[in-house]
């Protein structure tokens, strides 16, 4: 029996073994319905991130996020132009006259 504290465990599958105590670990998946720590028995999850995890059926769970929402997807990084500072401060103006039109 091994106690796991404050530990992150996120996308994967952490060792366990029978008995084994996690408390406020982050065992978050990336997919819905992981399963994780599968083969063992009487693990105890206390203040854990479970999101998206599926642990052994005899596990006690205390206080923990157990949601299986899927995950956000990920955004792509904005591609960056670079313009001359003249083109800036015209566009600038433009911007601000604009907002003074429309008061």
């Amino acid at each position: 029996m091994t106690l796991h504290r404050n530990h992150n465990f996120s996308r994967q599958d952490p060792d366990c073994s029978d008995g084994d105590v996690f408390e406020d670990c982050n065992l978050a998946q990336e997919v819905p319905g992981t399963k994780i720590c599968q083969g063992t028995k009487r693990l105890v999850f206390r203040g854990c991130n479970l999101v998206r995890a599926i642990v052994p059926p005899d596990s006690i769970i205390e206080g923990c996020n157990t949601t299986q929402a899927p995950a956000p997807p990920e955004i792509e990084p904005e591609e960056e132009i670079t313009i001359p500072l003249s083109e800036y401060e015209r566009l600038k103006a433009i911007e601000a006259a604009q907002e003074l039109a429309d008061g």
